[in-house]
């Protein structure tokens, strides 16, 4: 698994905290991005990502990890929300080979996530480095 991942705000959610009344429990954050959090977590000795919505300068979390929107934003986190689940049922749909499977979506702390299986393998920006490293060595070769 990959490095963790240090967001400056701490709003993301604690190593041990449970999702979907105790069906997946978050291990560390593996993702930071402008809309959302995506953490590595575990059920049941099997690992899991989840991907929260949470809109970086539009949305806080308080004390009891509940998602708040600033104030300014409240009507266009709820159409957000929509939004997410709208494309998580579009990914669903698709049946590509080259997605990940969606084996969960559900709604808490006032906001919306979903959960893929766990891949092992390298990173894509860790293959795309490889690759480069390789055609490097090829070239001084010549």
């Amino acid at each position: 698994m990959s490095n963790i991942i240090i967001d400056t705000n701490n709003y993301y959610l604690p190593k041990g905290f449970s999702l979907a009344s105790g069906s997946f429990t978050i291990d560390k954050l593996i993702g930071v991005g402008d809309f959302s959090y995506t953490y590595s977590s575990y059920s049941l000795n099997e690992y899991y990502v989840i991907k929260e919505l949470f809109i970086r300068n539009k949305v806080i979390r308080d004390s009891f990890m509940n998602v708040k929107p600033v104030v300014a934003f409240n009507d266009s986190f709820e159409k957000t929300k929509k939004l997410f689940l709208e494309e998580v049922a579009n990914i669903k749909k698709s049946q590509n080979p080259h997605l990940s499977k969606i084996c969960s979506v559900f709604s808490e702390n006032n906001t919306v996530y979903y959960v893929t299986p766990w891949i092992n393998g390298t990173s894509l920006e860790d293959s795309i480095n490889d690759k480069k490293n390789i055609l490097s060595m090829m070239l001084i070769g010549y």
